[in-house]
C-alpha cells in the first residue's frame, strides 16, 4: 500500500494556500485519493508534481505590453478643419 499525506500537510508543507491546492484539484495537476471523506496525497503523486514544479512546467510567461501608439499632430489642415 503506498504512503499517504493528509492534503492540509501538503498545502502547509508547499507554503500554498488551501484554494491554490483546490484550483490544481480541480483542473487535474494535482492527483488525490479520498478516504472517508478526507482528501490525501500518495508521495509518489506528490514527488511527481513537486518535480513538475521544479522544471517550471506551470510558470506563466507575462504578457509584453504593445508600445505606446504615437500621436498624430495635427497638420495645418486639421487645425483649419477642427476651427470651422
Amino acid at each position: 500500500m503506498p504512503t499517504i499525506k493528509a492534503l492540509d500537510k501538503f498545502t502547509q508543507e508547499m507554503g500554498v494556500s488551501p484554494g491554490t491546492v483546490w484550483r490544481w484539484r480541480k483542473q487535474g495537476i494535482l492527483e488525490t485519493v479520498n478516504l472517508h471523506g478526507r482528501p490525501y496525497v500518495t508521495h509518489e503523486q506528490a514527488a511527481k508534481f513537486v518535480a513538475r514544479v521544479a522544471a517550471g512546467e506551470f510558470s506563466r510567461r507575462k504578457p509584453v505590453p504593445p508600445p505606446p501608439r504615437k500621436r498624430k499632430n495635427p497638420t495645418s489642415m486639421d487645425a483649419e478643419a477642427l476651427t470651422s
